[in-house]
């Protein structure tokens, strides 16, 4: 009989009453869900085409080919997004791009094939509504573990040197590619960079994780971001492209969606996917430098004018406080979130210091030792790192780079680059100082002085990163990692 009253004795609403708004309710919900998930899967494709663009192949390779026909599900995915097909090929199109890729690989390309993995455990073939319901927690969490240990990674004494300092190097980059004066490592802003990008990139998880305080985190973030996209040289675009939909997934429902409507579509996609595949094809084979050049270009002006959209809704968009879940749903998701959290503490366990996540952070972890103001000491789980060895000279142009950068090297790095390439001769010193002369050709005297080559394995999930000995800021691969 309760549902007969327009109101209960205590003025509340009646049964009928309020089934009827929860349902509406429900309906509403259901449907920024679906429309938010088919426009995280467009910004998903984006940020898989740039990554694509951004690595340049040197040659045919398995790698170009699998970057390729990656891209090409992609931009399937940007035009049709409601396709359950292109987007479970989308997601484990990426895995098996950052499997093909290890173990020069970059840690948002690790991040990626984490998220797509997760997505894939979400079952993206599902209804769109249904699969972000289970998908949107993990993503969140996933970003949560992976900018906290980025961020803890650069409390190092490094990092905060103001000459040796990442910071400092990569805000002269554009200052040197426009010709305008360069920071010095006396200068007062030298000291400040290093302490207002570690408070910049420490407060963003915590304030992603507080509702009242997400909007802000959003606006930090994603500014701070695009910020760094400036650096040309590096081209950070990729990994901007790839953090913007990881960081809307703490944005209101419906804001997604909402974003998404202002972009442009095009009066003419056809031609639109040709230019796409034909900067693709340009960045994936060894084609001419300048058609590179503009690929280059082409997606950098892509990502200048999303970003310009991108400030516009965060000025324009609506309050972004909404409850949102960080627990992952279901146990392939908490295995995910479980490795994520291993691979951000392997550098203080020395399982491995390459991808994880602690780039461009001058962090150094090596033989129970550590320059981290928190984690002082390590637990070097694996001895790899007991007797690294400096490069005097080579035969070989790739690790003759390691002598002129004066890079120290993991043994078993340079007992894996002897296996698989002829050496003449590299000349390395000891850590007791003894200099020895090795070849490829003697595995007999490589395997004394360096050990056995290393499990190919290890080598591809577990990488040792060289570092200078300068301290000085390392940005690039070399030859034998």
């Amino acid at each position: 009989m309760v549902g007969v009253y327009r109101t209960g004795f205590d003025g509340s609403r009646n049964v009928r009453d309020l089934t009827t708004r929860d349902r509406s309710r429900a309906r509403t919900a259901h449907s920024h869900s679906r429309l938010d998930a088919l426009a995280w899967w467009r910004l998903w494709g984006v940020a898989a085409i740039a990554h694509v663009v951004g690595t340049f192949a040197a040659d045919v390779s398995w790698r170009s080919v699998a970057n390729t026909l990656l891209a090409v599900v992609a931009i399937v995915v940007v035009r049709k997004p409601s396709s359950a097909l292109a987007r479970t090929g989308l997601s484990a199109g990426i895995v098996c791009s950052a499997i093909v890729e290890t173990p020069v690989i970059g840690n948002h390309w690790l991040v990626a094939a984490g998220v797509s993995a997760a997505a894939l455990v979400a079952r993206p073939w599902d209804q769109p509504g249904d699969w972000f319901a289970r998908f949107a927690p993990t993503g969140r969490l996933l970003l949560l573990v992976f900018y906290s240990f980025a961020a803890f990674s650069k409390l190092n004494s490094g990092f905060f040197d103001p000459v040796t300092s990442c910071a400092r190097f990569f805000a002269n980059r554009p200052l040197e590619l426009f010709g305008l004066p360069t920071i010095g490592g006396e200068a007062t802003v030298a000291a400040l960079l290093p302490v207002l990008a570690a408070a910049i990139e420490i407060s963003v998880p915590i304030l992603l994780m507080i509702t009242a305080t997400r909007r802000i985190g959003l606006w930090i973030a994603i500014a701070f971001h695009l910020l760094l996209t400036i650096d040309v040289v590096q081209h950070f675009f990729d990994f901007t492209l790839l953090l913007l939909p990881l960081f809307l997934l703490f944005a209101a429902p419906g804001e997604l969606s909402a974003f998404d409507r202002r972009l442009p579509r095009g009066r003419h996609p056809q031609v639109w996917t040709g230019i796409a595949l034909s900067v693709v094809l340009g960045a994936t084979f060894p084609l001419a430098e300048t058609w590179r050049g503009l690929a280059l270009l082409f997606v950098w002006a892509t990502w200048a004018a999303l970003a310009l959209l991108i400030v516009r809704f965060l000025f324009s968009g609506p309050d972004g406080a909404a409850n949102l879940s960080l627990r992952p749903v279901g146990s392939g998701a908490m295995l995910i979130a479980a490795l994520f959290v291993l691979n951000g503490i392997s550098p203080y366990l020395e399982l491995k210091t390459a991808t994880a996540f602690n780039m461009y952070s001058n962090l150094v972890t090596r033989d129970g030792t550590s320059n981290h103001f928190v984690v002082r000491t390590t637990l070097p789980i694996r001895s790899a790192q007991s007797n690294p060895l400096v490069i005097v000279d080579s035969t070989d142009p790739g690790l003759r780079e390691y002598a002129e950068e004066g890079l120290v090297i993991v043994p078993g790095n340079l007992r894996s680059y002897l296996e698989t390439h002829e050496v003449r001769s590299v000349v390395v010193e000891t850590a007791s100082g003894e200099v020895l002369d090795l070849s490829s050709s003697d595995r007999e005297r490589a395997d004394e002085v360096l050990g056995p080559p290393p499990s190919r394995l290890l080598q591809r999930v577990a990488p040792y990163r060289s570092f200078p000995t300068s301290g000085a800021c390392h940005v690039s691969w070399h030859a034998a990692l």
